[in-house]
């Protein structure tokens, strides 16, 4: 038996479900709070002056090929661009996914309000493999290409691109079932927009719409929504970079499977590299909703993973 499968289904996903809506709806009060208190602004600054939480610092360096992002990548997002592994067991079998993914930051540069601004390209080929001690075969593999612009004003952020994705069946998939897939391909704009608090907290929410699709009968709206709390760096015994912990939630909602609830929550370890500012880590998740992968979007999925994650 399988460590992930120790605990319940249904315990799983209630710990999930009501610590997101209370986590979730604690952190919309305090955005609320924040735009209609004046004051507010100043109190959190003071706060986010001494802590040494890990969250987003975009480097200074304005022009051509810049370091860092104004957008810090969401933690919980299945389709977030990432280099990335993971194992769980679905339908019995054991699975893993991997992503190999990299965001290339292309020019910044700034206007006389203050704000920042950074276009970047992005890629990524994300895959499920049937994991066993005879045969690992391909089940799946989506392409992901993105054209985002960054923005940044303060503890304000988001993200407006111009996206592709393509599904396809892998060759032991096709060859196992005789299911030959369909074609799926679409074509969209999206925005999402975050606040962080106090350095520990980061809400965040946006969505997207298709402007081309295939197949012809997909729905073309979604809503996205989600929150990141990350500790103060700490220290452990023999282990001489710093960590941190981390705990996020992503919930989102598509038209083309009827504005269903996708749900992914995500909690682990960082390590970070002070000299590169590299980070891996460990993770342990659980999703519950329509797949991730557009050969099998409308199929119901639910799992626990654990996965190892480098962010570049």
């Amino acid at each position: 038996m399988s460590i992930l499968e120790l605990f319940p289904t249904r315990m799983w996903l209630k710990i999930s479900t009501r610590f997101c809506k209370i986590a979730f709806l604690g952190a919309l009060v305090l955005f609320f709070l924040d735009i209609f208190s004046a004051s507010s602004f100043a109190a959190v600054a003071a706060v986010s002056s001494s802590s040494s939480a890990v969250v987003c610092q975009p480097e200074n360096s304005p022009g051509l090929y810049p370091d860092g992002h104004l957008f810090h990548k969401l933690l919980a997002d299945p389709r977030q661009v990432q280099l990335m592994m993971s194992y769980y067991r679905l339908h019995g079998e054991n699975m893993g996914d991997v992503a190999l993914g990299h965001r290339w930051g292309m020019d910044r540069w700034s206007d006389r309000f203050g704000n920042q601004y950074q276009w970047d390209l992005e890629g990524m080929a994300y895959s499920r493999f049937q994991v066993g001690l005879d045969l690992n075969y391909l089940e799946t593999i989506d392409y992901i290409a993105n054209l985002p612009l960054e923005i940044r004003h303060g503890p304000y952020s988001g993200e407006i691109m111009l996206f592709h994705q393509s599904s396809h069946l892998g060759d032991g998939y096709i060859r196992q079932t005789g299911n030959l897939g369909f074609n799926f391909s679409v074509n969209g704009l999206r925005a999402v927009f975050s606040r962080n608090f106090w350095k520990i907290l980061r809400v965040y929410g946006g969505g997207y719409y298709l402007l081309d699709v295939a197949p012809a009968s997909l729905g073309r709206g979604s809503v996205q929504g989600g929150f990141e709390l990350k500790s103060p760096e700490f220290h452990a015994p023999k282990i001489k970079r710093p960590l941190f912990a981390y705990l996020a939630e992503d919930i989102q909602s598509h038209q083309y499977n009827q504005w269903n609830i996708n749900s992914n929550a995500v909690a682990g370890i960082g390590l970070i590299s002070r000299r590169t500012g590299r980070v891996v880590r460990l993770q342990l998740g659980y999703f519950d909703g329509h797949s991730p992968y557009g050969q099998f979007y409308f199929e119901r999925e639910h799992y626990a993973n654990v996965a190892l994650a480098f962010d570049l």
